[in-house]
């Protein structure tokens, strides 16, 4: 931050003032201080430059943020894309497989319940 420089008119002091304040006193001999308007015009646009570089760099990081997001939640549909598609891949032979056996082994189960059973008595 930039501070304005006066001098004192009633004690000669030196003196740096905050900008943010358009009233002053010397803070050695008390007295009521005047702040040169031109001094303080070039401080006020300073301060909307100060300003406005502060907010396209906020700016800036908010893109960024966005860019990283956005790039993030790209790879995680394509992830789960790529896990559908497997999930197709080896799913479907699978249950394919799974449903041609299934009617096969309720069949030939009971059949080999009945001859173990069988067998069992005979012993």
């Amino acid at each position: 931050m930039k501070f304005i420089h006066l001098k004192c008119d009633s004690c000669g002091a030196e003196l740096e003032l905050d900008p943010e304040h358009l009233q002053a006193y010397c803070q050695f001999c008390g007295s009521k201080l005047l702040i040169d308007m031109d001094q303080l015009s070039e401080l006020l646009v300073e301060k909307e430059k100060t300003k406005r570089v502060v907010e396209s760099e906020q700016n800036a990081t908010k893109r960024e943020e966005i860019k990283y997001h956005y790039k993030e939640e790209r790879s995680k549909r394509k992830h789960r894309e790529e896990m559908t598609e497997l999930g197709f891949i080896f799913g479907v032979p699978i249950l394919s497989i799974i449903v041609l056996v299934a009617p096969v082994l309720l069949i030939i189960l009971p059949i080999l319940a009945i001859v173990y059973f069988v067998l069992k008595k005979k012993k």
